[in-house]
């Protein structure tokens, strides 16, 4: 494809290429990296967009699929509870599970690994006046009633359908446009939804664990920047985190604070006003080149036993993206955001995380279409039709993504990930004016990831491909582009 013969952010491409020994091949750390997606398209009640959507991600190497469950749509309606209503039991006839009974069972179907999101309380659930309807103090007993229910539904041995074995609980909880109250008497006084989410937490683990003690609980899901608007408040993620984990700010455990937090991965949204590296206003907002100060909160609070987990503690981001130009006349022009996607992963794998999910896999439309971010297009004429979609240059950086940066005159480092995460040998080759030529060879380890740094000189283009000559990554210029401000879809 032509696309694949034109760098990322290239530079003029008349350049020499010294070719020098490359070390022998060893594989990176065994750690693991995969990739997930998003989609509203995964509900649709058309079999064929739905099975066209979700091939598109296992052709995007993603591993998993974060599927959004709002449990206002599922629980029975109304401001009282129903008389007699069971909500622990999954075959509760108030229950109405359609839409997730087939966005799960379609996902495994076509190869994926479903990890539900769950948040919007129905109004009977709800404690409290002042919110955004489904965020106002969440009562933690019913939402583990309801995880108790979702998690036996989709345990492998109920009803026929297939298991979920990872639930997140809530999205964005530091942020009141999804959770409030956010401060007990008034912004940036004292700070109650790390309290209320603490519970709350702790409530939806017991539930799911209960179920099956092998799920993993996803607990976090935070919100990345400061807000403090008449209409709008939300604490930065680190200062929720400490108050969380009762940490002080040298990341010391407060005394007589709170019980630890029972879950098996910590996520976040590290959406990213710039590029991979753009700094954040406030020092406790993390976007994508924060994350290690986020990992080292996170391994301060484990290393003192403010996480109780059956196994190792993961660090996952499930969600963040870019929107483009087009179709946002707002947006990062396509071939950066391309470049963008394949060093956030790099940097994300660097901080420890092991899952990133991008939201999301197809450009919004009507009502939605301020979300530009997809890594597809769709067709204005036909919006509803995922096989009508296009993609775009970001597809082949999602799907494998490299990158390659200058650490001296005479050494790059690169680092990669295969598509859907698989091992394999790996050939590395640099431009030299319309032409590639190889400069080293490798093996990926066993999740497919692979990093080494190469002795070669010249400016000319890197990327990667698969010995087998079955796919090839996009070039990655050795120049790096000035960063690009820009306003990310979030909130």
């Amino acid at each position: 494809m032509r696309i694949r013969r034109t760098a990322i952010a290239a530079v003029p491409a008349v350049l020499a290429i010294a070719l020098t020994s490359v070390p022998p091949a060893s594989a990176a750390p065994p750690r693991p990296f995969e990739t997930s997606l998003q989609d509203s398209a995964v509900h649709s009640i058309d079999r064929a967009n739905t099975d066209t959507a979700l091939a598109h991600m296992r052709q995007a190497g993603a591993s998993w699929v974060r599927i959004d469950v709002s449990w206002d749509q599922v629980a029975p309606l109304g401001a009282v509870r129903p008389p007699g209503f069971d909500a622990a039991n999954p075959a509760d006839p108030n229950y109405d599970w359609g839409k997730t009974d087939w966005a799960v069972s379609r996902a495994v179907a076509n190869g994926l690994k479903p990890f539900i999101n769950i948040s919007e309380a129905p109004i009977w659930a709800q404690r409290g006046v002042g919110g955004r309807q489904g965020t106002t103090n969440p009562d933690p007993g019913e939402l583990a009633a309801f995880a108790h229910a979702a998690a036996r539904r989709y345990s492998g041995s109920f009803g026929g359908f297939p298991r979920v074995s990872a639930w997140e609980a809530w999205n964005e909880v530091n942020a009141s446009f999804f959770f409030v109250p956010q401060w007990k008497d008034k912004p940036n006084g004292e700070a109650l939804s790390p309290v209320l989410y603490r519970r709350l937490l702790n409530e939806f683990a017991d539930a799911v664990h209960g179920v099956n003690p092998s799920n993993l609980v996803i607990g976090g899901s935070l919100y990345p920047f400061a807000l403090d608007r008449p209409n709008a408040q939300a604490i930065p993620p680190l200062k929720f985190m400490r108050y969380l984990f009762c940490l002080s700010a040298k990341l010391r455990v407060k005394p007589n604070c709170g019980e630890p937090l029972h879950f098996d991965v910590w996520s976040h949204h590290p959406y990213t006003s710039g590029d991979p590296t753009h700094p954040t206003l406030a020092p406790d907002s993390i976007s994508i080149g924060q994350l290690p100060r986020m990992g080292r909160v996170l391994r301060a609070a484990v290393r003192q036993g403010r996480v109780i987990s059956r196994r190792p503690v993961q660090f996952w981001v499930t969600e963040f993206g870019w929107d483009t130009n087009p179709p946002d006349p707002q947006g990062v022009p396509v071939r950066l955001q391309a470049r963008w996607i394949s060093e956030a992963f790099f940097r994300m794998f660097r901080a420890g995380v092991s899952v990133a999910s991008w939201f999301q896999m197809r450009d919004g439309f009507g009502n939605d279409a301020r979300f530009a971010d997809g890594l597809y297009t769709v067709c204005p004429g036909q919006p509803l039709n995922p096989s009508c979609d296009r993609p775009k240059v970001s597809f082949d950086s999602f799907r494998f993504p490299f990158v390659a940066f200058r650490r001296d005159r005479a050494h790059v480092l690169i680092w990669g990930k295969t598509p859907a995460s698989v091992p394999g040998r790996v050939v590395i080759e640099q431009s030299r004016g319309r032409r590639f030529r190889q400069v080293g060879k490798l093996v990926s380890n066993r999740y497919g990831v692979f990093e080494r740094v190469l002795r070669t000189s010249g400016r000319g283009s890197l990327r990667a491909r698969l010995a087998d000559g079955s796919v090839q990554s996009l070039p990655f210029s050795l120049k790096r582009p000035r960063d690009f401000p820009i306003s990310p879809p979030v909130g």
